[in-house]
């Protein structure tokens, strides 16, 4: 990722507000023009009539050097702004009709903008300008909530050199009360909060770079598009907890004292992290929530957890009720013989429509000949 990009994604906050605000997207390219621009499409009361796109030669491709911005005011004069160099061949018009605007930026850019194209209000979009060069694709574009966007782009933002436009971002206000947002993943957040002094911040550390790298994961695996928990997770480190670690909502509590005694299970954020991704509606089957999210903690790690492991082997003295591991050693089994049918009964549970039949429907056999078969299993777990 380039550098001001990611220092934008730092820093770029799209909150609803009660009153229209500016706001500015990540920024797209790299951090090598110097010649800074801001360039609103029309002034107030005005529109954006047509867009000219620059594109000419540059690191053996093309590239697009700049673009031309015809607007017209409120009395219908026509206004010019030119954004990067002006030199090079200007493409075919794109001309806005009445009411259509632009909605978003996409391409690919590498030290400069290799590439563009507009996505506009009535759905359609431009075809792109520019060359095939560029490591990194980009995609700017309003999301839309029951078919309209949420918020307007008026304007751009970013940088140029002597030669070609090197940075490209999108300047955007609300609309009628809907704050600007992208379309694409919310970004994570992670807050912490608590008794966190010198000694146990390399373990606050620790659990940081977990969430960030496992959380996606759990998503991407178990979220619902429909009912999306939620992309910002709070830590509260306390002490007198009578257990290591519970989740509220998107809201981890874990036992200080606790992991000063086992510093190396930080994976107990794993096993939270899924329950703030179930989200599941009251039924009575705590055994399998929290089997899924042992299975999880199982699956997603980290690799390395000293002093926790799933039991190798299962007994009849057991039962796949008895939760936590047990059921995770279970599930294990289960995906290992019919893949898919953990998520499968996580989107039942989901949706509060899980019953104990669901095992028979997904494989054929009910539950207890499953979980005998897999007390027979000679093979241990994985």
């Amino acid at each position: 990722m380039h550098f001001l990009l990611a220092l934008s994604l730092l820093n770029l906050t799209l909150t609803p507000a009660p009153q229209e605000q500016a706001v500015r997207s990540p920024l797209v390219g790299s951090d090598q023009g110097k010649k800074t621009f801001d360039a609103a499409f029309a002034p107030e009361g005005g529109r954006l009539r047509s867009i000219e796109v620059n594109v000419g030669p540059r690191f053996g491709g093309r590239v697009v050097k700049g673009l031309r911005l015809i607007a017209e005011d409120a009395d219908g004069r026509s206004l010019e702004t030119v954004v990067g160099p002006a030199t090079g061949k200007y493409e075919a018009p794109i001309v806005l009709g009445q009411g259509v605007e632009v909605v978003g930026l996409s391409g690919k850019h590498g030290r400069v903008v290799d590439s563009i194209q507009f996505h506009l209000s009535d759905g359609s979009a431009t075809p792109t300008f520019g060359g095939e060069g560029g490591s990194d694709d980009f995609r700017l574009i309003l999301k839309l909530k029951k078919g309209a966007p949420l918020g307007r782009v008026t304007g751009l933002f970013g940088a140029a050199d002597d030669d070609s436009i090197t940075a490209l971002g999108l300047l955007m206000t609300d609309r009628s009360g809907m704050a600007p947002r992208l379309d694409g993943p919310e970004p994570l957040v992670l807050i912490t909060r608590g008794e966190v002094d010198a000694a146990f911040a390399p373990t606050v550390g620790r659990l940081t770079t977990l969430f960030y790298e496992g959380y996606p994961k759990l998503l991407e695996r178990f979220d619902d598009p429909e009912r999306p928990a939620s992309r910002e997770i709070t830590l509260v480190f306390k002490r007198g907890m009578d257990v290591p670690a519970y989740c509220r909502g998107a809201e981890v509590s874990i036992n200080i004292d606790w992991l000063k005694r086992h510093p190396d299970d930080v994976a107990l954020l794993t096993h939270e992290l899924t329950h703030a991704v179930q989200r599941y509606p009251a039924q009575r089957v705590g055994w399998l929530v929290e089997g899924i999210a042992d299975y999880a903690r199982f699956a997603y790690g980290p690799k390395d957890q000293p002093g926790w492991a799933l039991p190798a082997k299962l007994t009849a003295k057991q039962s796949y009720k008895d939760s936590y591991r047990t059921t995770a050693r279970f599930l294990v089994w289960l995906e290992e013989k019919h893949p898919g049918i953990v998520d499968k009964i996580h989107r039942r549970l989901r949706s509060g429509t899980f019953h104990i039949h669901a095992f028979q429907e997904f494989t054929g056999r009910g539950v207890d000949d499953l979980w005998a078969d897999c007390v027979a299993e000679p093979k241990d777990v994985p």
